[in-house]
């Protein structure tokens, strides 16, 4: 177990130098890694499906609760006028 821990941390310094690796005007490997990989269209396209999934789930969810709620009161309306006690 030492051992492994010891070889994670190496090998977590060893790929921080690489990322700080500079390579001219301002810009390290980890800029120019995360322009090309993260800040990519297909990337933004994944987000913003993502940000419309989240936001339609929430539009159904405010839908169902508001039906639940009339269901809710039409259900006590009809007990009240039927007595169920027999």
């Amino acid at each position: 177990m030492p051992q492994k821990a010891l070889s994670f941390v190496i090998i977590g310094i060893i790929w921080l130098f690489l990322f700080s690796i500079p390579l001219g005007q301002g810009r390290t490997v980890f800029d120019v890694a995360h322009h090309y990989v993260v800040d990519s269209t297909p990337v933004h396209w994944i987000l913003g499906q993502v940000d419309e999934t989240i936001s339609e789930t929430d539009r159904v969810s405010r839908r169902a609760g508001d039906w639940v709620e009339s269901n809710q009161e039409k259900l006590s309306q009809s007990e009240s006028y039927y007595d169920f006690t027999e």
